[in-house]
């Protein structure tokens, strides 16, 4: 899943979303995870129901 950020930080996203906050960084890779740019396109890691972990 994709979004457009509208400037919050990716541990406010990450917890919008109910994903980590490292899966969304390591998926995110040279956006800034304090101040993301606004419009900034994310990558929302999808959880695996049977392990709990990001996809």
């Amino acid at each position: 899943m994709s979004l457009k950020t509208d400037g919050g930080s990716l541990e406010a996203i990450a917890k919008k979303y109910n994903v980590g906050f490292l899966a969304l960084l390591q998926a995110n890779p040279g956006i800034d995870p304090y101040v993301p740019r606004a419009g900034s396109v994310l990558t929302i890691p999808l959880q695996n129901a049977a392990t709990g972990r990001a996809t």
